[in-house]
């Protein structure tokens, strides 16, 4: 089911949302990254936020690792920082 135009509802577990692949340096990077892979977001039917959490597993047992660098998710073209225990910050809005 599709919650927005970006985050899509599984059938059990965590919404799924898109982000770029691999870590980049800066916002700029992640913006221009066009490489994407689905990961789980803890919330539905809204944006990525500050503090949000982003998981490997569809479960939300296993926090994605972001290594505190930049990705970009296709919601609202924006860029994050992702935290080592996959916490959204620094949201910034891809030019």
């Amino acid at each position: 089911m599709i919650i927005n135009s970006f985050i899509l509802e599984t059938a059990e577990g965590l919404p799924i949302v898109e982000m770029t692949d691999a870590p980049n340096i800066s916002s700029l990077d992640a913006c221009s990254d066009a490489t994407y892979t689905n990961r789980y977001i803890d919330k539905a039917g809204a944006s990525p936020d500050n503090g949000d959490i982003i998981y490997v597993d569809v479960d939300g047992i296993t926090p994605f690792d972001g290594g505190d660098k930049w990705y970009e998710t296709t919601e609202n073209n924006t860029s994050f920082i992702v935290s080592n225990v996959g916490v959204l910050s620094n949201k910034t809005v891809c030019p």
